[in-house]
């Protein structure tokens, strides 16, 4: 969300008449100070009449309630400014985050159509980007893949669409639940391309290519991408989806022994559960053998 953080932190420099409120808040921000920054953003907000401030200071609200998990309260909130929002950028960031909050308490579909209609309302440029993201994500986990693909062909005609690599992402993953592992090869080269990738987006690109080469049995090949992802040494989340999938390709070209080796060590996570109970019954599985 550093995008429409962004966004809003410019405005707010610019409005001096409202400094004081403002700079309270974003202190408590820089404090990790989240409920006392929740009251002062609510006393912001009663105290002022201005939509421009207004708006800034539901942003600032909106973000301090994802970082307390407060989803349900952030919708209401969103759903109290929504409700004489005349300016439609401000509409689209605010739909942004009823969004995310109706994603976190498992309101998919209610967040897939905020999504949707956040890029309705933002129309081009990085907020529609931001919000064609999220709404491809949360598409691909309802399995409404066509409409996530659908939603990329439109968002890759946006301003500066080449640059985004969570986009394009999002975007291959899809693509690769479809079976269009061209059109997923295709997104991921986007993704190389951009100079200013996170080392996270390079994994993702790895990963996808490596489940993308197994998928076309060809193990071997899907083992380097592997290799290569892990060689960015990010943390065990990361490494831990990266290391089934390796062991799954082992196993498949019949070196069982290194994929035992590798189950024990994903079974062995301790703050990372991802695959954990999967690997845990292939070493069992394994060395029954």
């Amino acid at each position: 969300m550093k995008k429409i953080f962004y966004l809003f932190l410019a405005a707010a420099v610019a409005l001096p008449l409202a400094g004081a409120s403002l700079n309270e808040v974003n202190a408590l921000i820089k404090a990790k100070k989240w409920a006392d920054a929740e009251k002062s953003c609510r006393v912001l907000i009663s105290e002022t009449k201005g939509e421009q401030v207004k708006y800034i200071a539901y942003m600032k609200l909106m973000m301090v309630m994802r970082r307390l998990n407060k989803n349900a309260e952030l919708i209401k909130d969103a759903d109290i400014f929504l409700a004489d929002c005349k300016n439609d950028l401000h509409a689209a960031n605010l739909l942004i985050y009823r969004g995310i909050g109706e994603r976190h308490i498992g309101k998919r579909a209610e967040a897939f159509k905020s999504f949707e209609l956040a890029i309705d309302k933002a129309k081009d440029g990085s907020a529609a980007r931001e919000a064609a993201y999220y709404c491809i994500d949360v598409a691909s986990s309802l399995r409404k893949y066509a409409e996530a693909d659908a939603i990329y062909q439109r968002a890759a005609k946006f301003k500066g669409a080449d640059s985004d690599a969570r986009l394009h992402i999002a975007a291959a993953y899809n693509a690769i639940c479809l079976k269009k592992y061209d059109d997923a090869l295709a997104m991921l080269d986007k993704v190389d391309a951009i100079e200013k990738k996170t080392v996270v987006h390079a994994e993702s690109s790895l990963r996808y290519r490596g489940n993308i080469l197994a998928a076309q049995k060809k193990y071997e090949e899907a083992i380097s991408s592997y290799d290569k992802a892990l060689a960015l040494k990010l943390d065990a989340y990361y490494e831990g989806r990266l290391l089934w999938n390796k062991a799954k390709a082992l196993e498949t070209v019949g070196k069982k022994s290194e994929a035992l080796e590798i189950y024990k060590k994903c079974a062995e996570y301790k703050d990372n559960v991802f695959f954990k109970r999967d690997s845990q019954n292939a070493v069992k599985r394994l060395s029954a053998k």
